[in-house]
C-alpha cells in the first residue's frame, strides 16, 4: 500500500552511522501537510484550577478530578521527573510489521538503557546526556550526536506538552488501592515515532490516544498508547500502532553518565 511507505521501522536507524563520511541519519521534520493541526483553547475539557495567588480549598474538599490532575502535573513538569521506564509495542500495516521493547532509566531529560527493535535496527544501548545522544548497536562501537529531536527525548513526559492534552476520566480500585484514569484530548500531538519506536511517520493519524493510570498522589503507574492511520472505505485503519509503558522506581536519583568505551 502506498501510504505505508510513509512509515519506517527502527529508532536506531536515526542514529546509525553511514559507512562513508560518518553522516548521521536523522529524521527529517514532518512536512506541514502531514502534521496534525490543532487550535488549543485554554481550559477546554479540563476542570477549573485555582490560579496563582488564589487560596486553594483544603485537600479534603478538592474533588479528585482536580486534585489528582494537579498532583500529576507537578510531578512531570519541567525540569522533568526521574523514573524507570519499561515499554513494549508493535506497529502493523499491509506488508509492514515492527515491534520493540525498551528499558530506560530516566533522569529529567537524560536517560540510559537498552532498546530492542524486532524487524528494524536490532538491539542497542542508548544514552542521552546534556543534549547529546550516544548509541551503540550490539557488536558495534559508540556513536554520538547532539540533537534535540523529539524522537530521541523522554521529555515532555509521554509527549504531553500541557494541561490541554489531558483530562480526568474516572477512579477505580485495583488490588486494594484507588487508582485514576487520565486520557488525552484532541490537542494531544506527540511524536508518533518516539511513542512507537519508528524512524519515520509522515502520515496524518486518524487516531492518537494515550491513557494513563496514576495513583491518588498523581504518580504514573502505567500507560497505553494507540495510533491509527490510513482508514479505508470499510472504516478500518490499515496502520495500527500500539504500545504499553510501565513506570517504576519513581523519584529515584539515577546518575546518567556518558559512555567511556
Amino acid at each position: 500500500m502506498r501510504g505505508t511507505r510513509l512509515v519506517e521501522v527502527g529508532l536506531i536507524v536515526l542514529i546509525a552511522v553511514t559507512a562513508v563520511g560518518g553522516v548521521w541519519l536523522l529524521a527529517q521534520p514532518k512536512p506541514p501537510s502531514t502534521a496534525l493541526v490543532v487550535s488549543p483553547s485554554p481550559g477546554v475539557g479540563l476542570p477549573a484550577v485555582p490560579s496563582a495567588g488564589t487560596t486553594a480549598s483544603p485537600a479534603a474538599n478538592v474533588p479528585a478530578r482536580v486534585r489528582v490532575v494537579d498532583a500529576f502535573w507537578k510531578l512531570v513538569e519541567a525540569p522533568g521527573p526521574r523514573y524507570h521506564l519499561s515499554g513494549a509495542g508493535r506497529s502493523t500495516a499491509p506488508g509492514f510489521r515492527s515491534s520493540f521493547t525498551l528499558e530506560l532509566d530516566v533522569a529529567r531529560d537524560d536517560y540510559a538503557g537498552r532498546i530492542n527493535t524486532i524487524g528494524g535496527s536490532g538491539r542497542a544501548r542508548l544514552i542521552r546526556k546534556s543534549g547529546v545522544v550516544y548509541a551503540k548497536v550490539d557488536g558495534s562501537t559508540w556513536h554520538r550526536r547532539r540533537t534535540d529531536s523529539a524522537v530521541l527525548r523522554q521529555f515532555p513526559f509521554m509527549g504531553l506538552d500541557g494541561r490541554n492534552d489531558l483530562e480526568y476520566r474516572a477512579s477505580f480500585r485495583e488490588r486494594g488501592r484507588i487508582l485514576h484514569r487520565l486520557v488525552t484530548t484532541r490537542y494531544y500531538n506527540p511524536s508518533v515515532e518516539r511513542m512507537l519506536d519508528l524512524s519515520a511517520f509522515r502520515a496524518v493519524p486518524s487516531l492518537v490516544r494515550l491513557e494513563l493510570v496514576v495513583t491518588d498522589a498523581g504518580r504514573p503507574v502505567r500507560a497505553t498508547f494507540r495510533c491509527e492511520a490510513f482508514v479505508g472505505p470499510n472504516g478500518k485503519p490499515a496502520f495500527v500502532g500500539k504500545a504499553t509503558y510501565r513506570f517504576t522506581e519513581w523519584g529515584r536519583h539515577f546518575t546518567i553518565r556518558r559512555p567511556t568505551t
